[in-house]
């Protein structure tokens, strides 16, 4: 597995929201069932970012239910709901940190030593110099994790901060302990077994500039993202007055803005618009096969104000609602006779 992480110029604000501009342009990792390397109904996934001063990681987790308790630095988090960074920076796959993060936003910071053959010794940090932040949405059941890594944590890697190009090696983790005997354990690069200290399937941490462009896979993935979720969503939720582009958004986890940057390069319309067009074109249906209001049907298919039901319908037909429905209804006569 390699990961390409990619530089940001902007300030990171660590709040625990990750729907900030910068990580929207990081690649996401969804982590799979360690043992067996299967998707897990709760969905977990990791990103990274990096800039001169910090290595950033970020995860976004769904739940149903949370089991944390442990609020002090280095407590045993392992022993429920958390989530883990590995990072061996001088790649040796010996010493490396583990960093984890718990829903109550408690911190453990280690340095491993591992032999590799069966000897794991933790030395734990005295000082908690990482900075995190968690969210936790209750209504949506899922909690997002977000922290910053000084580069200065970091003492065996061949130089800080990293260059454009450097490879170090990580791994993510999630245990999901959620008060039920199954606990389920997550990763990025499963390990084959329950025991995340395996070395040997870290993956590549790539840093990258800031100019890293989407390949022709991430293309299609986006095209496909657009096309298939996005549109389907407005088809299936026009007629609901809140559907805007930032309710799409926060549904899909990106920032309005990012949003409807990446819907206008791929379809060449604004978000507005597709939410407008799919709203008049089940209002045509309505208005050429039933008898309803001109206001009732401005409020079934999405408009909280007739007023704006109208001037968008005669923005994209050239016609008022009435008028098309007069012209409907003469086009079927016209047949009839």
């Amino acid at each position: 597995m390699r990961y390409k992480c990619r530089k940001i110029s902007d300030k990171l604000i660590i709040n625990g929201n990750l729907r900030k501009v910068q990580w929207e342009a990081a690649e996401g990792i969804l982590l799979v069932d360690t043992v067996t390397g299967v998707e897990n109904d709760n969905q977990t996934i990791v990103k990274f970012l990096w800039d001169d001063t910090f290595l950033y990681a970020g995860f976004y987790c769904k739940y149903e239910q949370i089991n944390a308790t442990k609020r002090g630095f280095n407590e045993k988090l392992y022993e429920e709901d958390v989530v883990e960074v590995f990072i061996d920076d001088n790649r040796d796959r010996k010493t490396y940190m583990e960093i984890e993060v718990n829903p109550l936003n408690a911190v453990l910071h280690y340095d491993i030593h591992n032999d590799l053959a069966g000897t794991i010794l933790q030395y734990a940090r005295v000082n908690n110099n990482i900075i995190s932040a968690v969210i936790q949405d209750q209504k949506e059941k899922e909690f997002m994790v977000e922290f910053a890594i000084p580069f200065t944590e970091f003492i065996t890697a061949p130089g800080i901060p990293p260059e454009i190009g450097d490879i170090w090696l990580f791994n993510a983790y999630r245990i999901n302990n959620s008060y039920r005997d199954d606990v389920e354990y997550l990763a990025c690069s499963p390990t084959g077994i329950i025991n995340f200290h395996i070395p040997n399937c870290f993956g590549e941490l790539v840093f990258c500039s800031c100019a890293c462009e989407l390949n022709s896979s991430q293309q299609e993935m986006q095209k496909y993202f657009i096309e298939k979720d996005i549109n389907q969503y407005i088809k299936e939720n026009y007629f609901n007055p809140d559907l805007n582009v930032s309710m799409l958004g926060k549904t899909f986890h990106l920032t309005p803005a990012y949003l409807s940057k990446i819907y206008k390069c791929e379809t060449g319309n604004s978000l507005l618009y597709a939410i407008n067009s799919i709203r008049i074109e089940a209002s045509k249906k309505l208005l050429a096969e039933t008898e309803l209001s001109v206001n009732q049907i401005a409020k079934l298919v999405g408009y909280l104000y007739c007023n704006a039901f109208i001037r968008f319908f005669k923005k994209q037909t050239g016609l008022t609602p009435g008028q098309y429905r007069n012209l409907n209804k003469k086009q079927k006569l016209t047949i009839d006779e």
